[in-house]
C-alpha cells in the first residue's frame, strides 16, 4: 500500500516539475467547459433522433405492415422490401451508436458500469419512441410539408396495395377499396388468388394484396385481412381522448 501511494506522490511531483518547467501549459478552464457543454448538446441532439427515428420506425410499420406482405411468399417479398422502413430503423441504430459512443466520454461512464448505463439509455430511447408514437405525435408531424418526405405514403405500388374495402361483389369476385389518399380502386380475384383467411370479405375490412395492374383493376394474386390502424390520441378527426370510446379504423398516413 505505501508503495502505492510512494508511485502516485512520484507521478504528481513529475507532472509539477514539468508544469514548472514550462514544458507542460495547463488549458484554461473555460476549454473544459466548452467541450463539456458541446458534448452536452452533442448527446442531447442524437438521442432525441434516435428517439424520433424509432418512433418514425413504428408510425411505419403500424401504418404498412411490411411483414405481412412475407405471407405471400415470393410474390410477397418486392412489397416488403419496399414498405420496410429501412433507413429510419438504420438512421435509429446509427443515433444510439453516436449516443453510446458520447456517453462513453463522459467521467460517469468510468465511476460506473458502461455497459450498465448504455443498456438504459437504449431502453430509454426506444420506449420513448414507441411512446411517442402511441401518442399520436407522427400523425401531427406528418401534416407538416417539411415532414412529409419521411412519412411518404407507401400503400399503393405496382405490384402490391393496402386499401379499405367499401362494397364486396362475391358472384364477380371483385372488391371496390379505397386506398388511404381517399383514391377508390377495384380489386378481382380468381380461383388462384391466395387467400390465408378465405374471400368472406365484408365493408371496413382492411386488406393487403399483392399482385399487378390492369388499367385501373388490381389483378389480385393474394389478398389478406389486416389489423386495424388503432386510432391514436392526438388524430385529427378525433376530439379529444377523454370520454371517447377506443376504437380501431383505417388512418390515412396524413391528410
Amino acid at each position: 500500500m505505501e508503495k502505492e501511494n510512494t508511485k502516485q506522490l512520484n507521478i504528481a511531483d513529475s507532472v509539477m516539475k514539468e508544469i514548472d518547467a514550462g514544458h507542460v501549459k495547463m488549458r484554461p478552464k473555460i476549454y473544459f467547459v466548452l467541450g463539456m457543454l458541446a458534448l452536452g448538446i452533442g448527446l442531447t441532439s442524437t438521442m432525441l433522433l434516435g428517439v424520433w427515428f424509432v418512433g418514425l420506425t413504428s408510425y411505419h410499420f403500424r401504418h404498412h405492415d411490411p411483414l405481412s406482405f412475407v405471407a405471400f411468399g415470393q410474390h410477397g417479398w418486392i412489397a416488403f422490401l419496399r414498405t420496410f422502413p429501412f433507413i429510419p430503423l438504420l438512421l435509429a441504430l446509427a443515433a444510439i451508436g453516436i449516443g453510446i459512443w458520447l456517453i462513453r466520454k463522459y467521467e460517469v461512464s468510468y465511476k460506473h458500469s458502461f455497459l450498465g448505463i448504455a443498456v438504459a439509455a437504449v431502453v430509454a430511447v426506444v420506449v420513448t419512441g414507441y411512446v411517442i408514437d402511441e401518442l399520436g405525435v407522427n400523425e401531427r408531424l406528418a401534416t407538416m410539408p417539411p415532414m412529409r418526405m419521411w412519412y411518404a405514403d407507401k400503400s399503393v405500388g405496382e405490384e402490391w396495395l393496402i386499401c379499405e374495402v367499401k362494397q364486396v361483389f362475391p358472384e364477380d369476385k371483385q372488391l371496390i377499396c379505397e386506398t388511404p389518399n381517399n383514391d377508390v380502386v377495384k380489386v378481382q380475384w380468381d380461383d388462384t388468388t391466395f387467400l390465408p383467411f378465405g374471400a368472406d370479405f365484408k365493408e371496413e375490412d382492411v386488406i393487403r394484396s399483392v399482385g399487378v395492374w390492369e388499367d385501373d383493376v388490381f389483378k389480385a394474386s393474394g389478398i389478406k385481412k389486416g389489423y386495424r390502424i388503432p386510432m391514436r390520441y392526438m388524430d385529427a378527426k378525433r376530439p379529444s381522448p377523454t370520454g371517447v370510446t377506443k376504437g380501431w379504423r383505417f388512418t390515412p398516413p396524413y391528410r
